[in-house]
């Protein structure tokens, strides 16, 4: 079969990251089963040369919007990394002639609903947005009117013309699907309801099968970048120092570009926690995994977050999870007793949480154990393609 996915991020030439996320990690699998598989990005028209993988192919704005660039794929199946914004509407629209069977990636954390679903989060997630790049109370104004605009003017037309080109859609979380298809029944979207699953984003094989080594009294938190405000860097520090305040016989491991402010946030804290708290900077998303494999604990402070992929990779690797309720896709996680929950999002809250964390490691012997039977397969790769392909088999 000829799969396509479709992402819409701008090429920027460092072709190694579109490789370690999204559709690229499906596309590698589907290709080494001997399918062919494609990961398409948006050129931008900087002249950049194509991408010498042959899982990834750049095409202009232009391409995306016409039938006839998807025509000349002969795809099978095309799994839009497409989200529900209106702009891909046209997108969908010139993908849907061109493919025999085209599925959804929401890529949503809370998947489709009412603009009235709990507004409270909804504001606080959209001001840790809006935050990355602006000023506190300016980013609280916007969010404020972000969600009276939600309010206001409704997206059911729209829902009810773009739904109804796929033949599947994908959730990243069991909530994300629960609400979608409780929104969907609610709009009169009754059949587009009965197509909604539960897909995460697939964690690569390296996460499960690296060699696994004994567990270290180990924190564990993964960024991008510490200086983007939405990663909460500063609340981590100072949750960090004082857990391991309390807890002399833990260190911390921070991966991630930018944390020179972090680091001197650290070093006021003093030379005994400074000392425990390492900072190995960015690494590619398999490169992270032996630093998981090790860690008991990973932390998220996030204000808001998709997925995470983070988590996925975590739990692969027999770790547990502290996080806020903003994260409240993540929420089932706690449920099965694998996570503890901050009750705000406050470095006392979340020392409390990490502390909570680490007693449960100590009095359950069979911790590790217990979270690898439960998380082993759910985001692993090959289970995530074997339910892709069953449900494309199901619908054709």
């Amino acid at each position: 079969m000829n799969f396509l996915f479709p992402t819409p991020v701008i090429y920027d030439g460092n072709e190694s990251r579109y490789l370690q996320r999204d559709g690229a990690r499906f596309a590698t699998y589907l290709s080494e089963q001997g399918h062919s598989a494609k990961k398409i990005i948006i050129d931008e028209g900087k002249g950049l040369p194509q991408p010498q993988s042959p899982l990834l192919e750049k095409a202009s704005i232009t391409d995306w919007h016409s039938s006839e660039y998807w025509q000349k794929h002969n795809a099978d199946v095309v799994l839009l990394y497409g989200g529900f914004a209106p702009r891909m509407l046209p997108i969908a629209k010139a993908i849907r002639k061109a493919t025999p069977f085209l599925a959804l990636k929401l890529d949503s954390s809370l998947g489709v609903h009412s603009p009235f679903y709990k507004p409270g989060l909804m504001i606080n997630k959209k001001y840790h947005i809006f935050h990355q790049n602006r000023p506190c109370i300016v980013s609280g104004i916007l969010a404020i009117l972000w969600w009276i605009k939600q309010a206001i003017i409704s997206k059911k037309s729209f829902y009810r013309e773009y739904f109804p080109l796929f033949d599947l859609i994908t959730a990243e979380s069991s909530i994300a699907a629960e609400n979608t298809r409780n929104y969907f029944n609610k709009i009169g979207l009754t059949k587009e309801a009965k197509k909604v699953i539960v897909l995460p984003h697939p964690v690569s094989a390296a996460f499960s099968e690296t060699t696994q080594c004994e567990k270290e009294n180990l924190i564990i938190a993964v960024a991008a970048d510490w200086s983007n405000p939405l990663k909460g860097g500063k609340l981590l520090i100072k949750s960090l120092t004082k857990v391991l305040a309390r807890h002399t016989d833990y260190s911390a491991i921070i991966v991630g570009d930018n944390f020179d402010g972090l680091k001197k946030l650290s070093n006021k804290a003093g030379d005994d926690i400074a000392s425990r708290i390492k900072f190995v900077g960015k690494l590619d998303s398999d490169q992270i995994a032996p630093y998981y494999q090790k860690s008991k604990i990973h932390i998220i402070t996030s204000g808001s977050e998709a997925a995470p992929n983070s988590a996925s990779e975590a739990l692969t690797s027999r770790c547990s999870l502290v996080f806020s309720k903003n994260l409240l896709q993540l929420q089932p996680i706690s449920e099965s007793g694998f996570a503890t929950i901050s009750n705000c999002r406050s470095p006392t809250a979340f020392a409390n949480a990490i502390s909570n964390e680490i007693i449960k490691w100590q009095w359950q012997q069979n911790y590790q154990q217990t979270i690898q039977q439960a998380f082993q397969h759910s985001s692993n790769i090959r289970t995530l393609s074997k339910n892709l392909t069953m449900n494309i088999n199901t619908k054709c």
